[in-house]
């Protein structure tokens, strides 16, 4: 059951509309539309001499959510109600839906296609267009674990829809000897019903692509977000390093799932993870961390 809808614009306020209170926010939404699983486009093609057609693709468009609304002048005036509306729900501008419910809190990011006044109606009121151009929802934080000194991690992905994720490798522990180190490789295990399937991200050439060893506080984030995809290193002391070409994986770009998940690191190398110093029987602590957002088809 829905709660509340709660607008926040690009300045960070927000307008908060209680579905079973609308004197407080002086907005009583009487409809929505669009905030269940979309529609999906689906391809086919068709060939000579078969029946029917067969499935090419599918993709799922843009979402657009739709509120009715009606005035209330209990707190402030009509007038004075639409002119707040204006301003949570301004024409083209960016603005986060948050959809409370009775079981869990969702956000999702859109902009304000229309915002139409039905001013000389005998009961005031306006209906509001928002497009989503990522049409999922998610948690309002990211969700994030670290691999504890067992070097294995155990989470299940909450999520309907499959997600990028953030990994990042953290240098904790300095070392005053330069380390070359050459590769770096995570596992990701995902427990399937009749099988476990098993992926590798490997970074290679590390220490010629630097151009200097690894050091206290220096971090590699690697991100299969779709739209924000990158490897960097960020420097201790603000050198930053493109590690595209150091980064292999056993293949495409690694998502989440909704089913259960393993991140571990190589075995051999003890806690926290797993790193290959060239030649050298060193080890250096590194923490390991990955993050994502929980991606949601509908409320």
């Amino acid at each position: 059951m829905l709660v509340s809808v709660t607008s926040t614009i690009s300045t960070g306020e927000s307008l908060e509309m209680v579905l079973s209170d609308p004197w407080s926010s002086g907005i009583n939404i009487t409809n929505i539309t669009g905030v269940g699983p979309e529609k999906a486009e689906v391809s086919s093609s068709t060939f000579a001499l078969l029946n029917g057609s067969r499935w090419t693709h599918s993709r799922q468009p843009y979402r657009n959510i739709v509120f009715t609304i009606r005035y209330m002048d209990s707190c402030s005036s009509v007038e004075e109600v639409r002119m707040k509306t204006y301003k949570f729900f301004r024409n083209q501008d960016t603005i986060r839906l948050t959809f409370k419910t009775t079981i869990r809190t969702l956000v999702i990011d859109g902009v304000v296609e229309s915002n139409i006044p039905t001013i000389f109606a005998k009961e005031s009121g306006a209906q509001i267009s928002i497009l989503c151009m990522t049409p999922y929802y998610r948690f309002p934080e990211a969700l994030t674990y670290s691999i504890p000194d067992e070097n294995n991690l155990l989470f299940e992905y909450p999520g309907e829809e499959e997600a990028g994720v953030v990994i990042r490798l953290l240098w904790n522990q300095y070392s005053a000897a330069a380390y070359a180190i050459d590769q770096i490789e995570l596992e990701l295990v995902r427990h399937l019903i009749a099988y476990d399937q098993t992926e590798r991200i490997s970074f290679t050439g590390l220490q010629a692509a630097i151009g200097r060893p690894f050091a206290y506080n220096d971090m590699v984030e690697l991100s299969t977000i779709p739209g924000d995809k990158h490897c960097i290193l960020i420097g201790n002391d603000g050198l930053v390093k493109n590690l595209l070409e150091q980064l292999s994986f056993t293949n495409s770009w690694t998502k989440l799932y909704p089913i259960p998940s393993n991140i571990v690191g190589d075995e051999d190398t003890g806690k926290y993870s797993f790193i290959d110093v060239s030649s050298q029987n060193v080890r250096f602590l590194i923490d390991v961390s990955i993050s994502f957002e929980a991606l949601f088809n509908g409320l």
